[in-house]
């Protein structure tokens, strides 16, 4: 409880010192949680979906147990949870394998392996897919997808991904902190442009905080690019002729990417943008510390509910340097305590309806006038060879499931996926799969944390791999 992920359950009152009396196993299979705080059912349900409520087998996780840690140091490399598939060894950077469980509850997987390779490159997965000597390529760029087109042998699928990338407006900045020059801002960005060049298939235009395709979710796209409105705006701010500001960003696709397209069309207004690349943690070091004037991000839902984001969007109980939590409204500078209230408030309406409508106005507000221009929400795009079927990849990178899927005719192989800093890709049991291992592969995770009262054997979610993806990814 007392790690970064456990946040997701201190909010609802959990701490360490109060989890033995709220949280029991009344039976081998009934987890009793009490809450301790008026919260919306709805809300309280959606925090029990993320990973960190994940369940393991108590008696394994304490035979591990050093220093107090309830097993959290043995659970970084081992597995002691109940899903489809088991994990057998772990090699950061190199490869992933699981195997499957034989004992499942709703029944073995058809495949009996899925190895998880890291590859860095999007063109050596597409070889390798190609090739046949993978069964999945998980991070394909835009170019690499669409030169899969016309090949019979292979099938790229498409869904959303409760992840959107924004730029993040420091208010520490006088000019950034200026309404019109932010107005100006969201009318210098190429959004159709870029999705239908490099980003193609990959993103799609999406301008609010809770992405698309998931409840409470305004789709609407007010901005485009258009230079001579943000040149009037910027005039009204006192900047006629621009200024300068430096850009943090990754120095990986898209991030540098976009960034570069992004001083392209400020420059047409007379904003010199400056362009810091860096390592992902290096721009995410800088950005929890206030350090940047703008940045360019992605942000990942931690559940599937829109105060997963309203949290961190429009919500800022203290904005000082030495404040305890550190959301995103804090890390630009943003004192919004009007809008605290409301996230609150919408945490706790015990109406559905009405609080996705909450949601959706604070979304209007954050889209309108903030220190964030959203502009793209991420579009996944497992390719996999014509013979492997029932793949199904969740709305966040740690909720992959392979528990549906067959593949006829052929030996194991595993599958291949690039190597990002951050996310990691699919699992073993087929050949191979081909994907950016660090961004979804990294099991280490505080798993043994608040169910030291749960002896019974509870089950976890079905079906996928138990190994989260650190959500800070700005």
């Amino acid at each position: 409880m007392n790690k970064s992920p456990g946040f997701i359950l201190t909010q609802l009152g959990l701490d360490k010192d109060k989890v033995e009396k709220l949280v029991k196993a009344l039976d081998p299979k009934t987890l009793q949680i009490a809450i301790t705080d008026d919260f919306g059912s709805s809300f309280v349900l959606s925090t029990l979906s993320a990973n960190i409520a994940s369940i393991v087998e108590t008696n394994v996780v304490l035979q591990h147990e050093k220093d107090g840690d309830l097993g959290n140091g043995w659970l970084e490399t081992n597995y002691a949870g109940s899903r489809a598939f088991v994990l057998r060894s772990w090699k950061p950077n190199e490869s992933d394998v699981l195997e499957a469980n034989l004992t499942f509850w709703r029944g073995a997987p058809s495949i009996k392996r899925v190895v998880i390779r890291h590859v860095p490159e999007p063109a050596t997965q597409r070889l390798l897919l190609e090739k046949g000597d993978v069964d999945m390529a998980r991070n394909l760029s835009a170019d690499q997808i669409a030169g899969l087109a016309g090949n019979k042998d292979t099938v790229v699928e498409s869904s959303p991904k409760a992840e959107v990338y924004y730029d993040g407006l420091n208010q520490k900045h006088e000019r950034l902190r200026n309404p019109k020059v932010r107005q100006a801002l969201r009318w210098l960005v190429d959004y159709q442009g870029t999705t239908e060049s490099f980003l193609e298939g990959r993103f799609k235009v999406h301008q609010a905080f809770w992405p698309s395709g998931f409840a409470g979710s305004s789709t609407e796209t007010p901005f485009r690019l258009d230079v001579a409105k943000a040149k009037a705006l910027l005039a009204e701010a006192s900047y006629p002729n621009g200024f300068e500001v430096s850009l943090d960003a990754s120095n990986f696709y898209p991030s540098i990417d976009v960034a570069q397209s992004v001083q392209a069309t400020m420059a047409q207004s007379g904003i010199e943008v400056n362009i810091v690349p860096g390592e992902q943690k290096q721009v995410i070091t800088k950005y929890r510390v206030r350090n940047h004037p703008m940045v360019f991000l992605y942000r990942s839902a931690d559940y599937l509910d829109p105060h997963s984001n309203a949290d961190t969007f429009t919500r800022n109980p203290d904005n000082s340097d030495k404040a305890k939590s550190r959301p995103l409204a804090w890390r630009n500078g943003r004192e919004i305590p009007q809008f605290t209230e409301k996230t609150d408030a919408a945490a706790r309406e015990r109406d559905p309806a009405k609080r996705l409508q909450m949601y959706l106005e604070l979304q209007k507000i954050v889209q309108e006038n903030s220190p964030f221009v959203i502009v793209f929400q991420v579009q996944d795009q497992p390719a996999r060879r014509a013979n492997v079927k029932g793949f199904v990849t969740g709305p966040f990178a740690d909720q992959i499931f392979y528990l549906l899927v067959q593949k006829r005719g052929s030996r194991d192989r595993g599958l291949a996926q690039p190597g990002s800093p951050i996310l990691a890709g699919p699992d073993p049991g087929i050949r191979a799969v081909a994907c950016d291992a660090p961004r979804a592969s990294d099991p280490r995770h505080p798993r043994a944390h608040f169910l030291r009262a749960a002896r019974g054997r509870l089950r976890d979610r079905p079906g996928g791999t138990d190994r989260p993806r650190p959500r800070d990814r700005g």
